[in-house]
């Protein structure tokens, strides 16, 4: 039988020691790659999430604001009576600001349709996102469009007579797609 010596003892710990130094050393590595991987994704989450907060902020407010959407009047005097959402008149069109739809004109861009791809607004949101965009957020609304010109008032019975789809020459629904994208 043989005698391990000093040496040999002292050279056998330093080789464990090395072997276990290196393991520890690979596994903190892996360990901040994967923290790292973690922060980006966490990172990427949070900014996506933002701007499917301003899409659908702007879609929102494109249907329920009262500086645009239709007001119903009475047949008495014409007085309004209130504001309708999900529902606009040509002249709302020419009213709607990138402003008032909530969306940053510094920071962001937006482009709103009709459902055959026509630009829907005269007066905001007509750019089209460029082509290296990495992420654009989409929400789609339905209106009525009221085919009044020059105001926002529209009688009671001609928003009923939308309503029943009794007179579908003065109300048209329309499909309606906010798309934001960073700039």
């Amino acid at each position: 039988m043989t005698k391990i010596g000093k040496s040999q003892k002292g050279q056998i710990a330093s080789l464990d020691f090395l072997i276990g130094l290196s393991l520890v050393i690979l596994a903190t590595g892996f360990m901040l790659r994967f923290m790292e991987f973690q922060g980006y994704d966490a990172k990427e989450s949070v900014s996506i999430a933002e701007l499917r907060a301003v899409a659908e902020t702007a879609s929102d407010l494109l249907v329920s604001n009262p500086d645009w959407n239709c007001r119903i009047t009475s047949a008495l005097g014409g007085a309004p009576l209130m504001s309708l959402s999900n529902c606009l008149t040509n002249y709302s069109k020419s009213r709607v600001t990138q402003a008032g739809l909530g969306i940053p004109a510094t920071r962001y861009g937006c482009r709103i349709t009709d459902g055959s791809g026509s630009v829907f607004l005269s007066s905001a949101c007509t750019a089209s996102p460029p082509a290296n965009a990495d992420d654009i957020a989409s929400e789609d609304r339905v209106v009525n469009l009221v085919n009044v010109d020059g105001t926002l008032n529209v009688s009671k019975q001609t928003v009923e007579n939308c309503m029943s789809g009794a007179d579908t020459a003065a109300c048209v629904p329309k499909s309606l797609r906010v798309r934001v994208w960073r700039t």
